[in-house]
């Protein structure tokens, strides 16, 4: 091999190595959001209806304060809902919507929000369905 190919196969295998690179971000994002929208599709919704209930009713009763939305972890943490019942939520910035049950039957309101590492937010709607919001 001449100094030349030496040369040209060192190019292309930097140019490769920083193509990788570039793309490597794109990746995690992609199988983050697989994941997360996996874990809110799993979460078992009659029980999460009746832990943000009892959590509205309980913290009704000890404060004056109306809270809009709470960490999803606080549910788990207040004895709400159990750590299996949202697995792969446990270490991610998940809110839950504590809107009144009539805010709730409008199919467009956001129930459970997860903010992802680029910015973005992945939602849960009342109807059921996984949005991607862009970042704000």
């Amino acid at each position: 091999m001449t100094k030349r190919h030496v040369i040209v196969f060192a190019v292309l295998a930097v140019l490769i190595a920083a193509y990788a690179i570039s793309i490597l971000p794109n990746i995690r994002q992609r199988l983050e959001s697989k994941s997360v929208v996996a874990a809110l599709r799993s979460l078992p919704h009659p029980r999460l209806e009746a832990a943000t209930e009892a959590f509205t009713r309980d913290h009704k009763a000890t404060s004056n304060v109306a809270l809009a939305a709470i960490p999803l972890q606080q549910l788990v943490s207040g004895g709400y809902l159990r750590a299996e019942e949202i697995r792969g939520l446990q270490h991610r910035d998940a809110t839950v919507s504590l809107a009144s049950r009539d805010a709730m039957l409008i199919p467009h309101t956001i129930w459970v929000r997860v903010r992802a590492t680029d910015g973005s937010d992945i939602v849960l709607m009342v109807d059921g369905s996984v949005q991607k919001m862009p970042t704000r």
